[in-house]
């Protein structure tokens, strides 16, 4: 017959091992223990949980596309500042006078039509990039919205469509009430007023492209406090027209900034709210 004879394991397990004169070892079955890492250890802080089963790609809240845009944009300001360097000297200085303004528009320069139209479409594509950004930390759902470029697309398209709308009904009203003069200047203004919006506004939609999660949403509070800033300001120089050159009464006034300045931007701020 063979011997055996048992010996204990040692405290960390209640186990015994059987021992054979042949020398063939026989463990018991011995139910597995989930292993305790929540002890204290010099090394704890290096421990990782784990989240998720399969691997989770990270939202990117800066698409290659977007990169692309911007390099874009910038190339085309680059330009646009290279080819009317003096012409942007004038138009930055009428953005702080109106008299450089009133002589702008006296002058009725081709070149200068030619860079208010550039700056223009500079300021929409920078206008549209923000807006796309707003859209996607507001996390907006809708049907009609695109996603990606053609987004950024749409949104632009809207804003150039919009203030071409505006433009057109203000020569419209100054052919009926014989007053050109006013509506060239306001219309001018517009111009002007829409290129420094997106030279500013750039350096904004830059760095919350690029900037930790953390500071996305103070950024872009930034942008739209400037974007308020210009806008007020844009009604003062409307102020400053309609009481120096058209000469009309204040209630007239009241009327048009109701209908085409503030109507639109509750509009627009209404339908931002139902889409969050």
């Amino acid at each position: 017959m063979s011997k055996k004879r048992k010996i204990k394991v040692l405290k960390d397990t209640a186990a015994e091992v059987t021992v054979k004169s042949n020398d063939t070892l026989v463990l018991p079955a011995v139910a597995k223990e989930p292993v305790n890492v929540t002890q204290k250890t010099l090394f704890q802080h290096h421990l990782l949980n784990r989240q998720h089963i399969n691997a989770q790609y990270s939202e990117r809240f800066t698409p290659d596309w977007l990169t692309l845009a911007l390099i874009a944009i910038v190339m085309l300001f680059t330009w646009y500042k290279l080819i009317y360097q003096r012409m942007f000297q004038l138009l930055t200085n009428a953005f702080f006078s109106m008299a450089t303004t009133n002589q702008m528009v006296r002058d009725e320069s081709v070149l200068l039509q030619r860079a208010s139209l550039n700056s223009s479409v500079i300021a929409y594509l920078v206008g549209g990039l923000f807006l796309y950004q707003v859209s996607i930390a507001g996390n907006w759902q809708n049907e009609l919205l695109l996603s990606g470029f053609a987004r950024f697309i749409m949104f632009s398209l809207v804003i150039a469509i919009l203030f071409t709308i505006k433009m057109i009904v203000l020569w419209l009203l100054s052919s009926i009430f014989k007053s050109e003069r006013p509506a060239y200047t306001y219309i001018f203004t517009i111009f002007l007023f829409n290129m420094m919006a997106g030279l500013l506004l750039l350096p904004i939609v830059i760095l919350t492209a690029y900037a930790p999660a953390q500071y996305r949403e103070l950024l872009i509070n930034a942008g739209l406090i400037l974007l308020a800033a210009i806008f007020l300001y844009r009604i003062a120089r409307v102020f400053i027209i309609w009481t120096s050159q058209l000469r009309a009464s204040i209630f007239y006034l009241f009327l048009y900034l109701c209908a085409f300045e503030i109507a639109p931007l509750l509009l627009i701020g209404k339908i931002a709210l139902l889409q969050e």
